[in-house]
């Protein structure tokens, strides 16, 4: 007999964080897991409070901060602060678990799940952490410890009793897949959706870009964007939708204007609530490689150019990047200029071939029932 499943899920407020618990959390519903059953516990800075709300759950803040990993003296008087509030967010924690009374806390990552995780540990409620890097976090690092069982996104990651599950990724995306696949069209792993039968692109057609520069903005892509501006007129065989972050959209709205007056193929917006629409039809994907991005291409067969975050911890997005082996194009950001930008996305629109064997290669990293997989592991431990 399936023991109850009454679960907390605790991650940072990062998108990266919370959509995959969310993914999980539709899961349990389908599975006939009462909504009340299922709570999020979040931090007070990011989207992660917002998106819960949004998709219906409920759901509690802890306070705390990322520890800095720099024996810098600045460094060191913040992590004080940091673990000070790390300390009052576990307190936090024991309240909301003695309150919720789960029987299986899934850790996401971020400070949030180093709080919940250890007030789980001491009132002896089972964890399973989800690592969605390549790299791990420091936050799932700590939590592993003591953790039932470790849903990595990806093979080799170095968690203790892991578990390749994949990243779970937004019901729109999967929806979208599916819708593709439903209308008799080419499912994305076979992308080209401007070739005609013969391979010849047809006259009128329109190579497809889709190019995101983050939820807030990624500073360095948007500038080449924005340069490679003039390579794009008197163009008819390429449209480029450029998802430039709220920070920079002021920038960038003029742009935009000036390309519908004169009939340049380029328009931006700054944020898009339906972008697993964008991404569906979308002929190559430009942008950061975080986890979750990382996986969507993956499950939709997407072939990309990623320029990762300089700096990131562990340098895991350019670990992520890797993981699609030859389903993506790696560009270190100093070597992503306009010049690059626009001779890529020329080599792409004009090669049907290379973007079919690369989006076949990134779909064969696809992991479409990773949500299923990390409910799977909730309820295996689930407490009965």
């Amino acid at each position: 007999m399936q023991t109850e499943t009454r679960v907390v899920l605790a991650g940072g407020g990062t998108a990266g964080h919370i959509f995959p618990g969310l993914a999980v959390a539709e899961e349990l519903l389908s599975r006939g897991v009462p909504q009340s059953d299922i709570h999020f516990a979040t931090s007070k800075v990011g989207v992660g409070a917002d998106a819960v709300q949004r998709a219906g759950f409920s759901y509690s803040t802890l306070s705390g901060r990322g520890i800095q990993r720099s024996l810098h003296p600045r460094a060191i008087l913040t992590n004080f602060a940091a673990s000070a509030k790390l300390t009052w967010g576990t307190i936090q924690a024991l309240k909301l678990l003695r309150r919720v009374r789960p029987n299986i806390v899934l850790c996401l990552g971020g400070y949030v799940s180093v709080s919940a995780g250890a007030a789980a540990r001491v009132l002896r409620i089972p964890v399973v952490v989800a690592e969605q890097n390549v790299v791990p976090g420091w936050a799932n690092k700590v939590v592993s410890r003591y953790a039932k069982a470790a849903a990595v996104s990806f093979e080799g990651t170095n968690l203790p009793r892991s578990r390749h599950t994949g990243n779970p990724v937004r019901k729109e995306i999967l929806e979208a897949v599916a819708s593709k696949a439903e209308n008799h069209s080419t499912v994305n792993h076979s992308t080209v959706n401007h070739t005609a039968e013969n391979g010849e692109t047809t006259a009128n057609a329109s190579f497809k870009v889709l190019i995101l520069g983050g939820s807030l903005g990624a500073k360095h892509i948007n500038k080449a964007v924005r340069e490679a501006f003039p390579y794009w007129r008197e163009r008819d065989d390429i449209s480029i939708l450029h998802i430039t972050g709220q920070r920079e959209w002021e920038e960038f709205e003029p742009l935009s204007a000036q390309a519908e007056r004169e009939h340049v193929p380029y328009a931006a917006l700054p944020f898009a609530d339906n972008i697993a629409e964008h991404l569906i039809k979308a002929d190559l994907v430009i942008g950061r490689s975080g986890a979750g991005i990382v996986a969507e291409l993956a499950v939709m067969g997407k072939p990309s150019l990623l320029i990762p975050l300089p700096g990131a911890p562990g340098d895991h997005q350019t670990a992520n990047a890797r993981a699609l082996t030859d389903g993506a194009v790696v560009i270190p950001q100093a070597e992503f200029d306009p010049e690059r930008l626009t001779k890529e996305i020329d080599r792409f629109a004009s090669n049907p071939e290379l973007v079919k064997t690369m989006a076949d290669a990134a779909f064969a990293h696809g992991r479409p029932l990773a949500a299923k997989a990390v409910a799977d592991l909730l309820q295996e431990f689930a407490r009965g």
